[in-house]
Parts: C-alpha cells; structure tokens; sequence
C-alpha cells in the first residue's frame, strides 16, 4: 500500500520495494541478454510510473563509481544525483516548489503524458559540483505497462565553452575596444588635461580587463578543487570601498545611486580578500543590471557574535521562477552565454570562505542578497 506524501509539484507516491524488484525483473529479463543498452553511450534509465529508476545501463555505474543495483533501484534521478533539493521534502525528487523548474522532471512527466520530451536540466549536488544536463524522456510499453526511457548526457563542457565564449569575445572584446579607442584619441590630443583623461580611461580598461580574466581563472580552479586561498585579516570597510569606487564609473551604474548604510560594520575577518571581492561585485553588479534608471542599490554590513554579514538590496522583485533557479549553473535572465555569476557567488563562499549565501525577494521590499560569513574562516 503506497502512503500518501505531500508535494508541491510532482506525485510524490513511490512503488514497494518488491514491486521495484517485480518491474526491474520484467524490464531487464530481455535487456540483458544481449546488453544492448550497455552500449549506448550515454547515460540510459528505465523509470516506473512513480519516475523511480528500475534499470540503468553501465553508463551509470560508470558515472557513480562504487555505486550498486541496489543502490540504484527505486532511486528518482535527483536523488541519485544528489540534487540540493532532493530531500527538502519527504516526497523526495520532484515534489518541492524548485522542481517546477527543473528539465528532467518536466520532461518525465511529459512522457507519462505520452509524448517524447527533450530538455536540459541544471542540478546543483550537495557537494557543491554542478551537472549541466540535456535529458530525453520517452514512453514506451512493455507487455501493458508504462514506463519512460529517461536519458542524459552531460553537456557541462558545452556549456563552460558558451560561456567563456561570451567572456572572452563579448565582454572583454568590449573592454579592449574601449582602451584601444581612448588609446587612439589620447593620440590626437595635445591638452594636458585631455591626455590625463584618456590615460585614466586606459588604466581602468586595462586593470578590468585583467580582473575579469583573473576571474575565469579563479572559477576554473574552484570548479576542479584546485583553488588556493589567500588568507588574511580583512576590513570589509576597505574592500566595499575599493568595490565602489570601480562601480561608481562603471557604464553598468550610469544614472544609478550605490548608497553605503553609515552603520556599515568595520569588524575585521579573517578570509580571502580577493575571492571576497569577486562575490560581493556579482552581488552588486547583479543589483544594479536589475534596478532602473534613477534607482539605488544599497550595501550593508552588520556583526553579531558568529560573524559577519553582507547585504545588496535593489527594489526590484525577482520573478518567482527566477528566485528557484539563481544559483544553478548556466541559468540566466540575460540571454545564452550567461548564467556563472550567481552560481559562482555560491560556490566561493560555500565552498571556499566557509560562508552562506542566500536572499529574500518580495514586491513591497524588492531584493536583498544576504553574506555571511564567519570571523575566521573554519579549518577543512
């Protein structure tokens, strides 16, 4: 007898664990005969109407070594790949507000519904390692049982390839043209006062374009886990400073106010003052991307007894099915490319400053990022 769980999304009832060994033993009796599913090259699963896998080729077992049939049976997709959300709720994968986003449990429903479905899916592990996804989910019949042929390809190389492809043609290809055309008419000017300007131009263009590829560097090594920190005692006073002064000039804050609250805490941390600077200019840059002509993006810092908090406020309201996707990897409201600063704010300060991150969005009190983190980053 199923028990009945509650969902915000998806049927969140699962099958017996003899009925999971029933259907695995009906599908699979023919399936392993002559393997042929073991070679296909991508990642292959046989799901029962309550989307739990009950065959999985060897793609998977390759994927997540050490990794059983037992292990696998009865599992839904998220769970296996430890999605952050997958035990949010006692439904499991599929039942919580953030599974309405999510690409593998749409396209799985859509199955059940009887048509094919292809998608991509982001998956955000509790370790912190990212899945970039494209998954196809299929009907078939087997006998007169449903089920859903659900596979996946990892396309994560795509995507960082998009990405930096974006970076490096668009963004930096921008920033070098602005140094070449202020280099040109630094040329053609013989005032003093002129020439001065122009070379402050350069500098800037300059200092940002080898931050932003410091930056992609500094990513790069935090997703392989090869990112060393630099630890030191840091005045958030100093670095919000620093932040600022860069922004205030920045095309991005034209016609904007970035206003620092005057109880600004000046408690010092003990963390990486480079990576810390890198998370708080997405939050900020972010802040004013979504705030209008004549809006004002406010930045805060108060201490308690555990450490230290952040915040950027802008007061815009996040669109709801934005708010359930901002973290994960290749999301973006900001078109294809996009997608790695919100994911990397919370990778640094997750992974690597010992912090949280997290926000509160609402109509009334538009947006507001929160940076926590403690006055001594703990020890691994």
């Amino acid at each position: 007898m199923n028990i009945h769980l509650p969902t915000e999304y998806a049927p969140a009832e699962r099958a017996t664990l003899p009925e999971l060994k029933s259907q695995a033993h009906f599908v699979t009796r023919d399936l392993d005969k002559n393997h042929v599913l073991d070679g296909i090259s991508d990642i292959l699963t046989i799901l029962n109407q309550h989307r739990q896998i009950i065959y999985a080729n060897a793609r998977l077992y390759e994927l997540l070594s050490g990794v059983t049939e037992a292990d696998v049976l009865g599992k839904r997709p998220g769970e296996l790949l430890d999605c952050i959300h997958a035990t949010e709720s006692d439904g499991g994968c599929g039942t919580t507000e953030f599974c309405r986003e999510c690409g593998a449990v749409n396209a799985i429903l859509e199955a059940q519904g009887g048509r094919q479905s292809i998608r991509e899916c982001h998956i955000l592990s509790k370790s912190g390692t990212a899945f970039d996804l494209q998954v196809w989910a299929t009907p078939i019949t087997l006998g007169e049982k449903q089920f859903t042929v659900f596979s996946l390809k990892d396309i994560s190389h795509e995507k960082r390839r998009a990405a930096l492809e974006r970076t490096f043609f668009h963004d930096i290809l921008n920033t070098a043209g602005n140094v070449l055309n202020a280099s040109q008419l630094m040329q053609e000017e013989d005032d003093e006062e002129d020439q001065e300007f122009f070379l402050n131009l350069i500098y800037n263009g300059s200092e940002q374009l080898v931050n932003e590829i410091q930056s992609q560097r500094q990513l790069l090594a935090a997703e392989t886990g090869s990112l060393q920190l630099n630890l030191q005692s840091v005045n958030p006073v100093s670095v919000i400073g620093s932040i600022v002064a860069v922004f205030a000039v920045s095309a991005v804050a034209k016609d904007k106010r970035i206003f620092i609250d005057p109880n600004f805490s000046s408690a010092t941390i003990v963390t990486d003052k480079t990576i810390l600077g890198r998370v708080i200019s997405n939050l900020l840059k972010n802040a004013l991307e979504a705030s209008g002509t004549g809006s004002e993006v406010k930045l805060g810092c108060e201490a308690d007894e555990s450490g230290v908090i952040f915040t950027v406020h802008n007061s815009i309201e996040m669109p709801r099915d934005v708010q359930l996707q901002i973290f994960q990897r290749s999301f973006s409201t900001k078109g294809v490319g996009r997608g790695i600063g919100t994911y990397s704010i919370k990778l640094f300060t997750e992974k690597y400053l010992g912090g949280k991150v997290w926000f509160e969005s609402s109509e009334t009190a538009g947006t507001t990022f929160f940076l926590a983190l403690p006055f001594k980053k703990p020890l691994d």
